[in-house]
């Protein structure tokens, strides 16, 4: 058998496993339904009330029937253009019709007028030189006092903005120690994967070293899975590998429980067309390698993410990954901002170990 034989031979082996790894990491994503909100109850104040929208944790779904789900969407998936609807016992739970969702979901607080944008940039973001890196290796201070109202979910909705969403979503319980996805690691091949199965997502990948080690923090958002049992949302992973590894398809490996970080993560959807992005859910600020979250929905274009945004808050282990995440957020194309608004796409913000951005276009 001749050398090209062979090369096609090994080409086409790896092409199968990615998209096999591909369908068996991705299909699987909305294996845990959150729980009932109660977003009818008004009357609360700022704090009250965004304790009210956090998640509280359920029995995760059983290996069966997350099994038996699994199988529902690869069926749907094999045949997209049908219309017959997954058997109830295998769609996900606590669904609610659109008109349901709505009139579940009208929140107390009345609109007000949003600050203009600022696109102010910060005087301290680091240029990518070797001067640049030598100083974010030299940082060791943290900014002292209080976060600032911009760098929290709860300041930025108590001065008005919609960042709390309120509608019932399914998501994945990454720190489980049974959570599958933990074992595959991740590398674009897997996103390959995803466009040959019904998912069209669009993702931006920040990386940057810190303590002896490459660090990948992935987002996406986009359609997951058309159709009756379809849903749109997003996700914000972190991955590591040892420092210079080189890999062939770039794989990293999910990371371990002490690289986990305390984040929070808002999903934002201009469902109706007008330039309004309105908070569809949001994460809990809690511990987290991979915060994922989906709801029921189409985007009007599959293909088209743009109406789409991730509003992420991650909190750091100290200020020097801190900044070298911010750099690698405005290396990617984002813009460090003095004074944060979450209404502004591609923004970023660092204070002391903590960052917060919000991600529309960027690639």
């Amino acid at each position: 058998m001749s050398r090209k034989t062979n090369a096609a031979i090994v080409a086409m082996t790896a092409g199968v496993a990615a998209i096999a790894a591909g369908v068996t990491v991705l299909a699987i994503r909305g294996s845990r339904s959150n729980p009932a909100i109660d977003s009818t109850v008004t009357g609360y104040d700022a704090d009250t009330r965004y304790s009210q929208v956090y998640e509280v944790p359920t029995a995760p779904m059983t290996l069966t029937q997350i099994a038996e789900r699994t199988t529902a969407l690869i069926a749907q998936t094999a045949a997209p253009t049908t219309t017959k609807k997954a058997p109830a016992a295998t769609r996900k739970p606590a669904a609610t019709t659109k008109k349901q969702t709505q009139s579940a979901t009208q929140k107390p607080v009345q609109k007000t007028t949003r600050p203009a944008e600022s696109t102010t940039q910060n005087p301290q973001v680091l240029e990518d030189t070797e001067q640049g890196k030598a100083s974010v290796a030299a940082v060791t201070a943290e900014e002292a006092g209080p976060l600032p109202n911009d760098m929290t979910f709860k300041g930025l909705y108590r001065d008005k903005y919609d960042v709390i969403g309120l509608k019932r979503y399914i998501y994945n319980n990454d720190t489980d120690p049974n959570c599958r996805q933990r074992k595959f690691g991740y590398n674009p091949l897997y996103d390959a994967g995803a466009n040959l199965i019904d998912f069209s997502i669009e993702t931006c990948r920040l990386k940057f070293n810190y303590d002896s080690k490459d660090y990948l923090i992935q987002i996406w958002k986009g359609q997951y899975i058309s159709g009756a049992i379809g849903t749109v949302g997003g996700e914000v992973g972190i991955y590591t590998r040892p420092q210079g590894k080189v890999s062939a398809l770039d794989h990293y490996n999910c990371a371990a429980e002490d690289d986990w970080l305390m984040m929070e993560m808002t999903v934002l959807w201009d469902e109706n067309g007008d330039g309004v992005y309105t908070a569809q859910l949001t994460r809990t600020y809690e511990k987290h390698w991979w915060e994922t979250g989906y709801v029921d929905g189409q985007l009007a274009n599959k293909r088209d993410s743009s109406p789409l945004r991730i509003l992420s808050h991650i909190t750091f282990k100290d200020a020097t990954q801190a900044q070298a995440f911010e750099q690698a957020l405005t290396k990617q194309g984002f813009k460090s901002v003095a004074t944060f608004n979450p209404t502004v796409k591609d923004t970023c913000k660092r204070y002391g170990k903590d960052v917060i951005f919000v991600w529309q276009d960027v690639r």
